[in-house]
């Protein structure tokens, strides 16, 4: 379906005309379909390549436009914005990616950016089950979150 994406991502001539927030977009596109789908792996697959976006220099730009819904974090919290649907497991996923934006001072840049993380963290919450909770903290207390797990203790 988006066979032109490993095209662009494979020629460095390409690369360097498009700019970075064009590229996330068009490599954004179908990751958030892949977790629309609600398939598992598929879900699995999309996270596995946001995550490798935030490693990945190509997507990344010294000077970000002045729109900051161009801005590859506000980027992905759009694609993962419906993601309180997603299986468990998935969710689970999808939080600490969250919490590792969230930590990351470099995905921070802007009040904004921070009040999307809480409002898609917080819908996580309030929308999950009691396993999901329990799995969340479990996972928040292999990290060493204590900000999640006092919110998830008393909230």
């Amino acid at each position: 379906m988006y066979p032109f994406i490993l095209e662009i991502l494979s020629d460095e001539d390409k690369i360097q005309v498009i700019e970075a927030w064009e590229l996330r977009e068009i490599c954004l596109q179908p990751l958030q379909l892949a977790l629309e789908s609600r398939a598992r792996k598929l879900g699995h697959t999309a996270l596995a390549g946001i995550q490798t976006m935030f490693k990945d220099e190509r997507f990344r730009s010294s000077m970000e436009t002045s729109d900051e819904d161009k801005w590859l974090p506000s980027q992905v919290l759009t694609v993962l914005a419906g993601a309180h649907s997603l299986a468990e497991d998935l969710q689970i996923e999808v939080m600490k990616l969250l919490l590792n934006m969230t930590v990351t001072a470099s995905w921070c840049t802007s009040a904004k950016t921070i009040i999307k993380i809480a409002q898609i963290f917080f819908s996580h919450i309030h929308l999950g089950t009691n396993s999901l909770l329990k799995s969340l903290y479990m996972k928040c207390q292999d990290t060493n979150i204590l900000l999640v797990k006092s919110s998830l203790l008393h909230g």
